[in-house]
């Protein structure tokens, strides 16, 4: 059986003051498009959320989070 293939990517630091900070981006991007995603990533590095402290007030019509789990499947550890 085949492996599934998946895209390789490159993790990044946007902000130098916190360079744990990283984002995933695709590590098929041409120079300038890799320039242009992450210039405008770090200029707009405030508009992330780190933490779910960081997501307060965030209207369930706009954004929602749902583990989709089929209960006729056997979990697995």
């Amino acid at each position: 059986m085949e492996e599934p293939k998946m895209e390789r990517i490159d993790k990044v630091s946007i902000y130098l003051d916190f360079p744990e900070h990283k984002v995933q981006i695709s590590a098929r991007l041409n120079d300038t498009i890799r320039e242009r995603i992450m210039s405008f990533i770090s200029q707009n590095h405030d508009f992330f959320a780190w933490f779910h402290k960081d997501m307060t007030r965030i209207n369930p019509e706009i954004a929602v989070h749902r583990l989709q789990v089929d209960l006729d499947y056997q979990l697995v550890k």
